[in-house]
């Protein structure tokens, strides 16, 4: 990326920018490349300030003309090795910092930050315009990037009487006095980036299935720091590279996703097709809850729940039910009480559907779903109530990482509990409550006074 200014609250060191970069000394780069800086705003100083630049944060320390402050409309060159950038050009006698960096000739992030680590102005420099090794550098006007002539300490075309040392293998930056000045031409176009979704094309109804971005340069670096927006085409949006969302209605969706970062940006309009749920609890043998898949498509039901009475198992990641088959969950795995009081729960623990016992028939693979009867539930402005401990994505957009059944069941029996569902347990209470008063009443008739 070319350009990313950050809006900050106005402060010390918030009109310091980037102005020009030799990232590409002629010869052996090591100690003699070198960063311009300009202050737009009042004087600062530079010392409170830091260079950000391969994931550290470079001290700034001055070294020449300076006790720190540059002043305002002022520039300033901050190099990697001040004696060797003083070899390279003698005759400089502006502000000069001393900082510690090695700057890579395909290109990085640049940023000023300040004492707490504030990004104030933020640059990715464009390697593929040129300035490479050929004595030029390249400039930033603001509000785009071009190559000329390095000229330390000075806007390019300024006449800057700075020049590098014979031998040195850099060209004059110094233009000669009769020489009209001019302008290097300026670069507007912004950088290349790639928008990469990971999403489920087919979502059933209702349930929370999980979205992820990731905005890339065109050489495959991932771009830090982008900004994505979601817009799911149903009158819902959201902000973040990974982000969960469910449909309530089947239909076919568009869905909008914007990644951007300063003046670069990629949007990709992709379909979604919303079905509705075709899982189905078949039966329930001593053995094991059958659940059928109804429809013509593959189900994924990662991370959905089995509630029998009061306890829950977790279906794992990339549990699938293939097309008009019906899949044996044993005891022996859930761990789950037989009970006719069991419920299919989608992944925010809202109910897709239940067993009836007086649709129950023999599991087998060749039964049509036309030939039984099945009831449920509704799942109209279901609550986002994620039961997920982390966000980590495979190829194929499935979370991997999910908690243990125990650990769902405390978060899904809030949402999937129903007032007319009394289980055994509460007239047991009930029972023992009444018995205790009636032994109450007695004695007191025989004993009180």
């Amino acid at each position: 990326m070319y350009l990313l200014l950050f809006s900050v609250p106005i402060g010390a060191g918030a009109s310091v920018r980037i102005s020009e970069v030799m990232y590409d000394v002629p010869g052996t780069d090591t100690g003699r490349e070198w960063v311009e800086v300009v202050n737009e705003g009042s004087a600062v100083d530079l010392t409170t300030l830091r260079l950000f630049e391969a994931g550290v944060n470079h001290k700034i320390t001055p070294w020449q003309g300076t006790s720190g402050t540059l002043s305002a409309n002022a520039y300033a060159v901050i190099a990697d090795n001040p004696t060797k950038f003083l070899e390279d050009w003698p005759t400089y006698s502006g502000p000069l910092f001393d900082s510690a960096f090695s700057l890579s000739n395909t290109g990085e992030d640049l940023e000023i930050r300040d004492a707490e680590g504030v990004t104030l102005f933020a640059i990715r420099y464009p390697t593929e315009l040129g300035a490479q090794g050929d004595g030029n550098t390249l400039h930033y006007s603001g509000s785009g990037w071009s190559v000329g002539p390095a000229t330390p300490g000075a806007p390019p075309g300024s006449g800057n009487t700075s020049s590098p040392s014979e031998g040195s293998g850099q060209t004059s930056s110094s233009p000669s006095p009769s020489a009209p000045s001019s302008t290097p031409p300026i670069y507007e176009s912004s950088p290349t980036l790639v928008l990469d979704v990971v999403y489920r094309k087919v979502i059933t109804a209702g349930a929370d299935v999980p979205f992820s971005a990731l905005l890339s340069y065109a050489n495959g670096e991932e771009v830090l720091g982008a900004v994505y927006e979601w817009n799911f085409g149903d009158g819902s949006i959201a902000t973040g590279n990974s982000v969960y969302h469910h449909y309530d209605v089947p239909g076919q969706y568009a869905l909008v996703v914007h990644g951007t970062k300063g003046i670069g940006s990629a949007t990709k309009v992709l379909s979604v097709e919303v079905v509705q749920s075709t899982a189905r609890i078949d039966t329930i043998t001593p053995e094991a809850i059958f659940v059928r898949n109804a429809g013509a498509t593959q189900i994924d039901l990662s991370r959905w729940h089995i509630r029998a009475d009061m306890q829950f198992f977790t279906l794992p990641a990339r549990t699938i039910i293939l097309p008009h088959t019906t899949t044996a969950f044993p005891f022996a795995v859930t761990k789950l009480p037989q009970s006719f009081n069991t419920k299919l729960l989608y992944p925010n623990g809202q109910k897709a559907t239940f067993y009836d016992p007086s649709t129950a028939h023999a599991p087998t693979s060749a039964t049509s779903f036309n030939s039984v009867q099945f009831r449920e539930s509704t799942y109209e402005n279901a609550p986002y109530a994620p039961l997920i401990s982390a966000s980590i994505y495979d190829e194929e957009g499935v979370d991997l990482v999910y908690r243990s059944p125990a650990e769902a069941s405390a978060g899904a029996l809030a949402s999937a509990g129903s007032a007319s569902e009394i289980p055994l347990q509460w007239y047991i209470l009930f029972a023992l409550l009444v018995v205790f008063s009636a032994v109450s009443a007695i004695i007191l008739r025989r004993y009180g006074t």
